[in-house]
């Protein structure tokens, strides 16, 4: 009868123990297969450079059109971002705009404002021009933004990557 009790004991505790071992089992590929919820990095306040505007790094084409005959050509050269603390922001980039392939202008647009952040992104409005764009970061380091740049009618919006270190010259 003593063999049988020990018997019917170490049978237990090996059906535990295969119990135990098949719940690691299932717990730990529940833990690989479960998504992680994404995580949302604010932007950081400081500098950041435009590196890429249209899938392009820069200088980069970000508009062109036929005004009459003349083919016009806009190339965004550098573009930085100054983001305070105090929710205020301004910004500098600048623009060459070539007729049929001859330099007209160099516009160096300067602009300012307030921002607000919903998660990683960050609106941008301007107080001193009808215009607002958007930064959403997705590194602590990397952005991605949607702005006006070019202001004739029916220009879209430039796609851009903002970095917190300037591009090599």
């Amino acid at each position: 009868m003593r063999d049988a009790l020990t018997a019917a004991r170490h049978f237990r505790l090996a059906l535990g123990a295969v119990a135990l071992g098949a719940l690691g089992l299932v717990a730990g590929c529940g833990d690989e297969v479960a998504p992680t919820p994404p995580v949302e990095v604010p932007l950081a306040e400081g500098d950041w450079f435009m590196h890429r505007a249209n899938d392009l790094e820069l200088p980069a084409e970000i508009a062109r059109r036929f005004v009459g005959v003349i083919d016009e050509q806009s190339v965004v050269d550098s573009s930085r971002v100054r983001v305070f603390g105090d929710g205020t922001w301004e910004q500098r980039f600048t623009v060459r705009v070539l007729h049929n392939g001859v330099l007209d202008r160099t516009d160096v647009v300067i602009d300012q404002g307030s921002w607000s952040a919903v998660g990683s992104v960050t609106t941008f409005t301007s107080n001193l021009r009808a215009r607002s764009f958007t930064m959403t970061a997705v590194a602590a380091d990397q952005a991605f933004s949607s702005e006006p740049m070019v202001f004739f009618a029916n220009a879209t919006n430039v796609a851009g990557v903002y970095r917190t270190t300037p591009p090599a010259p």
